[in-house]
């Protein structure tokens, strides 16, 4: 959309407004918020993430954080589960996924804090960081033992985390897998509105 210059007299109408204003200034919103018909270039402020987003025609893309004492980092994604994963044993699964906006060329830090419940006591499991999907290329791996098994409460923490650097700019997927390594029973990621798991993404640098 082409700069306009008003003149004296000129009748600012509507159009103009959610045109060349609308389109053209820094929008203040939140996150929960945002234009609903966004075009290429437009531009807003989250007061929530204090995050400056551009839109390039597909995607709201991060450009800078601006929020005090937050230099250097900021939270791009997150998805959060509050109830249980089925169970899976020696095929590996796909237990949690985030989707977040990227910009090529910039790190990010991915973080899964998941923890692992079983039937049966010292089984193991391996905990995996992939990109994209169960096939996807593997960004990191912990082994993890069920020590023990019992009523709700009883799960074995196995927290991973990976840095990645973005080869292009647009939606990633990032996909938190287990499988059983060692042992016959079935395995499960344990959840619960008091102990939820969560999967981030936060920029680092670039």
């Amino acid at each position: 959309m082409a700069f306009k210059t008003f003149s004296a007299g000129d009748v600012l109408t509507a159009s103009d407004v959610n045109t060349y204003l609308m389109k053209q200034v820094v929008i203040v919103c939140t996150s929960a918020s945002r234009p609903s018909s966004p075009v290429e270039g437009m531009t807003i402020y989250e007061t929530d993430t204090d995050v400056v987003r551009v839109h390039d025609g597909s995607n709201w893309i991060t450009v800078l954080h601006v929020g005090p004492g937050k230099a250097g980092t900021y939270r791009v994604g997150k998805n959060t589960r509050t109830a249980d994963s089925g169970t899976f044993t020696i095929v590996e699964a796909a237990i949690d996924s985030v989707t977040v906006p990227l910009v090529s060329g910039r790190t990010y830090r991915v973080r899964w804090n998941v923890a692992w419940a079983g039937t049966l006591a010292g089984d193991t499991v391996f905990t995996r960081l992939r990109e994209n999907n169960v096939s996807g290329t593997q960004l990191n791996i912990i082994r993890s033992e069920i020590v023990a098994t019992g009523g709700a409460g009883t799960r074995w923490p196995a927290t991973i985390e990976a840095d990645y650097t973005a080869v292009a700019t647009g939606n990633k997927t990032f996909v938190g897998t287990g499988i059983r390594v060692t042992g016959s029973g079935n395995i499960n990621a344990h959840a619960g509105a008091d102990f939820p798991i969560t999967m981030t993404v936060d920029y680092v640098e670039g």
